[in-house]
This record gives structure tokens, sequence and C-alpha cells, in this order.
């Protein structure tokens, strides 16, 4: 495997959480990975702050060990990834292609939020284990405050609406 240089994603967003048009291709680095993954039938599993090198606006992923790819038995998973990435209903026994659908649209959504207002990471970030969401707000989007603000924002309301819907339906009925 080779050595990859760069920011962890929660260092990256220290340093570029203000800056739209690094925050903009980093969503659309995001957008080509999540495409990939999925058209290839792999989940990395534990898409988070900590397991992403931004290099530029390039995107390599690290920590493998809850991996998804073609051959393995699908159900059948050792762990679920970080809180504050993962959809509340997730298990192990959702293991396969498509679990990481849910930490994609977080992660987008996160990112189109701080675009419009980049205050949101340092008042949100969890020390630097969320972007700006996190687990509670995941058990209980109608009473999470990051939720109502997004919500406020025109640009947002239906990425947000959205997303509340996910959160309270099964793991394995949403789409991107």
């Amino acid at each position: 495997m080779d050595w990859v240089e760069g920011d962890t994603l929660g260092v990256y967003l220290e340093r570029n959480h203000s800056n739209a048009i690094n925050l903009n291709a980093l969503r659309l680095s995001f957008a080509t990975l999540a495409e990939y993954l999925e058209r290839n039938s792999i989940a990395h599993g534990d898409i988070q702050n900590e397991n992403i090198i931004v290099e530029q606006s390039a995107l390599r992923l690290i920590d493998y060990d809850g991996m998804f790819v073609p051959g393995l038995p699908e159900g059948q998973g050792t762990e679920v990834g970080h809180k504050h990435f993962q959809h509340p209903h997730r298990t192990t026994k959702l293991f396969g292609p498509k679990m990481d659908r849910f930490s994609f649209i977080v992660i987008d959504v996160s990112l189109q939020a701080l675009q419009i207002d980049p205050s949101l990471h340092k008042r949100f970030r969890e020390g630097g284990n969320a972007i700006i969401f996190n687990a509670n707000d995941f058990a209980a989007p109608a009473s999470s405050e990051i939720f109502r603000i997004i919500r406020a924002m025109p640009a947002l309301r239906d990425s947000a609406t959205n997303l509340a819907a996910v959160v309270k339906g099964l793991f394995h009925q949403f789409r991107l």
C-alpha cells in the first residue's frame, strides 16, 4: 500500500472551513468518490474525519478494517463506524456495498452548510470528531439545534428536511 500524504479531513476543515471554493471542490471530490465506490460495490464502512486524507481536493481513504468489497458476505460486519457519521439504525448486520450512503449524505449537507455559514464548524465540530452533525442530532432531528439552523437556510431547507426524513427511516431504505 502506498504511503498517503496530506491532512485528515478534520484538519483540512480546520484550515479551510471558511473557504467556499475549497469546500465546493471537496464536495465534488466526495461526490466522485461516493459514485466510484457504489459503482464498484465497495464500501469503506467508517467514512469520517480521521479516515479521509485530503491532498488539495483529492481524497484518500485510510483504515480499511470495516471495508466491504465484492465477494465478502453481506450482513456480517465487525464495526459500525463513527457515530457522528452513521445512521442511528446502523448495525454490524447492515454490512454491504451501500453502507456509506448515509455518511456521504451527512458530509455533503455539512459542507454545503459551511459554504453558507463557516461559523457552524467551530460551533458544532465536537472537538474535531464531527463536521457539524453528531449522533444526538440523528437520534432526535426534531429537537436538534443544527437541523433547526440548517432548515432556516433557504438553500438548504430541502436538504435538511430530506436528511431528517432519512434519519427517521430504516437504514436500508434511503438513496443518495
